[in-house]
């Protein structure tokens, strides 16, 4: 999380670390008001896309632009508001289509117009309340609606109204990536910008330095170093030897600083991860990716915690692209883990997910994993969103908001890195003071009821800047030279305040041809161990069957037999295998064979994760191996005779594999026989006791 109190404020997001492995983002803006005791909160969605891993040269990339006549439906003290949104639309590549575009249309998830008309207007009972949001996305199809679309966008609509003071927490660096080597080494510096400060508002007053900080005990993965002052709330990255790691950072408001009276305590959690640079890979298909959207994504509670609103349920979307046949398994806080991977309707599936009835200082994590049908037990993509609670204060002032209506913009381009075209690149910034909108100027100092930007660009050419009242106008920009760029605006407000925004840039490329690369898979990489609670007096079991399984390593589509060294991050090599330990359980790998399992009586914990690592050469491999505990009635395990499809050369004529579905019901049996036989010995030796 990045806190800024000094103007002019600002929060960088590096995305040229990202990598293909990379999940969609959502990062949390808060913005206050230091005059007016205002706070409002933004969330603005990071969609990373990847390039097909190679191909021959191809067409224009599919794209699709929806634009609003308003980002904002403004609400009076009263609660009152006219505004009507409607949406147009821009598409580009779809000269090779085989039939019609057609467009549907969905208000946060629901779908609620579909066919060739490319206009869409939003119904009064689907605008966002006051001090909510709401999606609408828009998905582009060849032809009549069915699969996968060919492309989406998606834009957020605000509900802006005077608000009220409250406590606003966040960090202002709470989620970073940093690149790292094939085999996972960082160069040096890579982890300088990695960390950043735990910022306090109360109202729109920044309280951090008469805040106390720390660690929450228990919470840091191991593999990351992380630490924070506990009187500024600065915290730094010094160390990160896994792939993915995090910690939670703790934020305590004393009484005489709280709007309540009394202490308070607030929890964040930092989360970080390796983007790895790769090698170019053999000809393969366009990147399966899978987007989580909610239709509300902060839960705003009264000043004693009570009165959600929204209340009742929120609708979470998924939405899958590139997939034949996608199955997705929801997971997370606040409900209860799907088991399996089912199928959704078309490409996309939705949770209906139950909001709390009191105020929650941890933002609730939300997860969908995607498979394809015929490997329903294979996981291809992930993504995730938090969802927060915000609760009201005393009474205060309106607050300032600011929005870039095009924040992230995906910029085509050939497989050299040229864009072939900057169409829509350029947003509108539009300023809220309240539900009241400023005038944009482009010269002179601001004045009550105005604001100005001036843009600071890297690696790209900002468009001409315009305004001829309400939005400023950023047109469309030029000469992208690499593969990311930004462009970070300083708004200035009425001359009394500063917001820095940021837009960002990447490219879609082309792929090109090249060699065979090294991949790895875990035939079992998400696991279960039975746990038996035990009847009749009798103790409990952990049973551990169908939890191993084998790191394969493949070169293109060739499984390598040999030439491939086996381990375990962290763990003690001896003789033939390698182990490593945690909490009480064991995983043991074989060195030259990656056959992997696991063991141990009792284990204290609810789940833990291992890093296997296979080395060929100079290049390592990792793959993270999770395993929990549950019981033996629930668990079931899909074998499988192989991982992966081999093809031949034109991409056709896929190897056969077969699956079976096993249940551990035969080891809860097992353990029943073994438990009466107990039972039946030790009568039987209190019998002979009798006798004698």
């Amino acid at each position: 999380m990045v806190v800024d109190s000094s103007s002019p404020f600002t929060a960088t997001l590096d995305a040229s670390s990202f990598s293909h492995n990379t999940a969609n983002k959502f990062v949390k803006v808060t913005t206050t008001d230091s005059g007016t005791s205002e706070t409002f909160t933004e969330l603005i969605p990071i969609t990373v896309t990847k390039d097909g891993s190679s191909g021959s040269i191809g067409s224009d990339a599919k794209a699709i632009k929806l634009t609003p006549s308003s980002h904002v439906v403004s609400y009076t003290a009263t609660g009152g508001e006219t505004t009507t949104v409607n949406f147009t639309t821009a598409i580009q590549g779809t000269s090779s289509f085989s039939g019609t575009p057609n467009y549907k249309f969905l208000v946060g998830g629901v779908q609620k117009q579909s066919g060739t008309t490319s206009t869409f207007t939003l119904a009064q009972s689907d605008e966002p309340a006051a001090e909510a949001t709401v999606n609408v996305t828009v998905q582009l199809f060849d032809g009549t609606p069915s699969g996968s679309p060919e492309a989406t966008d998606t834009v957020t609509i605000f509900g802006v109204k005077s608000g009220s003071d409250s406590i606003t927490a966040f960090l202002t660096n709470n989620s970073h990536t940093v690149s790292a080597n094939p085999d996972g080494s960082l160069a040096s510096g890579a982890l300088d910008e990695a960390g950043g400060t735990f910022k306090i508002f109360v109202g729109t007053t920044d309280k951090t330095t008469s805040c106390s900080f720390a660690e929450v005990s228990g919470q840091e993965t191991s593999g990351l170093t992380s630490a924070i002052n506990s009187s500024t709330g600065v915290y730094e990255i010094t160390g990160l030897t896994v792939d993915s790691a995090v910690n939670v950072f703790r934020a305590t408001i004393p009484a005489n600083q709280s709007p309540t009276g009394s202490s308070v305590t607030i929890d964040q959690t930092y989360s970080i991860s390796k983007s790895r640079t790769g090698q170019v890979g053999s000809a393969g298909s366009n990147a399966k990716t899978v987007r989580l959207t909610s239709g509300g994504y902060a839960i705003v509670y009264d000043s004693s915690g009570s009165n959600p609103s929204p209340s009742g349920t929120l609708t979470l979307t998924a939405t899958a692209t590139n997939f034949t046949d996608p199955y997705f398994k929801f997971t997370g806080d606040g409900f209860t883990d799907e088991t399996s991977y089912t199928d959704g309707s078309g490409a996309t599936d939705t949770l209906s997910y139950t909001i709390p009835s009191s105020f929650f200082s941890t933002p609730k994590l939300i997860r969908v994993g995607v498979s394809e049908a015929d490997d329903s037990s294979t996981e291809v993509a992930f993504d995730s969103i938090n969802i927060s609670a915000v609760k009201d204060g005393v009474t205060g002032a309106d607050a300032i908001t600011a929005i870039v209506t095009n924040e992230a913009h995906t910029l085509p381009a050939n497989s050299s890195g040229t864009v072939s075209s900057f169409a829509n690149s350029g947003t509108d910034i539009q300023v809220f003071k309240g539900a009241t909108e400023l005038n944009g100027i482009t010269s002179g100092t601001p004045s009550t009821g105005q604001f100005k930007v001036i843009a600071t660009a890297s690696n790209i050419s900002t468009g001409n800047i315009t305004s001829t009242g309400n939005p400023v106008v950023v047109g469309n920009h030029s000469n992208m030279t690499a593969d990311t760029a930004t462009i970070s605006y300083a708004i200035n407000v009425e001359n009394s305040l500063t917001l820095t925004k940021k837009q960002t840039f990447s490219k879609s490329k082309e792929g090109a041809a090249g060699t065979d690369s090294l991949s790895g898979v875990l035939t079992n990489e998400n696991a279960s161990a039975g746990q038996f609670g035990g009847f009749l007096g009798i103790g409990s079991f952990l049973g551990y069957t169908g939890t191993g399984g084998e790191f394969k390593v493949f070169e293109g589509a060739s499984e390598k037999t040999s030439g491939v060294t086996f381990g375990i991050s962290g763990g003690s090599a001896g003789g033939s295998t390698t182990t490593k330990t945690q909490n009480g359980l064991t995983l043991t790998i074989n060195n030259s064979t990656g056959v992997y399992s696991l063991a141990g009586a009792s284990w204290s914990t609810e789940l833990e994760t291992f890093t296997l690592t296979a080395t060929v050469g100079s290049t390592t491999i990792e793959k993270i191996y999770n395993i929990d505990k549950k019981s033996l009635f629930t668990i079931t395990n899909l074998v499988a005779s192989e991982q992966a499809f081999a093809y031949d050369e034109g991409s056709a004529n896929p190897s056969l594999l077969q699956l079976h579905l096993q249940h551990q019901l035969l080891q809860l049996i097992i353990l029943f026989l073994l438990e009466i036989i107990n039972i039946n010995l030790k009568n039987q030796l209190m019998e002979d006791k009798t006798l004698v």
